[in-house]
């Protein structure tokens, strides 16, 4: 006895059917989409691009920075060891 609720295999199943209307709303909605990840990506590139930038800037700035530091080190040694070459001075004579 066959099962009436089984379908059957060598019959083409049914595909459910979109109204126009709603394939024209789907098809805009993903255009729409679709331009907005464009933008977002856009944003994102150029957000890149400035965070390269201010990282760029920012080691030359370290690298003043760096050297400015060096400078002002050398000369603060370079003034301890004259002072106290004359206080050794001073204390032999």
């Amino acid at each position: 006895m066959p099962e009436s609720n089984v379908p059957n295999p060598s019959l083409p199943a049914s595909e459910p059917r979109l109204p126009a209307e709603t394939a024209e709303r789907y098809i805009e909605v993903q255009e729409r989409e679709l331009e907005i990840k464009s933008r977002e990506l856009e944003i994102r590139r150029t957000e890149i691009e400035h965070n390269a930038t201010y990282a760029h800037a920012a080691l030359e700035a370290q690298v003043v920075d760096r050297e400015n530091d060096r400078t002002a080190q050398n000369r603060t040694h370079k003034r301890n060891v004259y002072f106290g070459a004359i206080v050794i001075i001073a204390l032999i004579l």
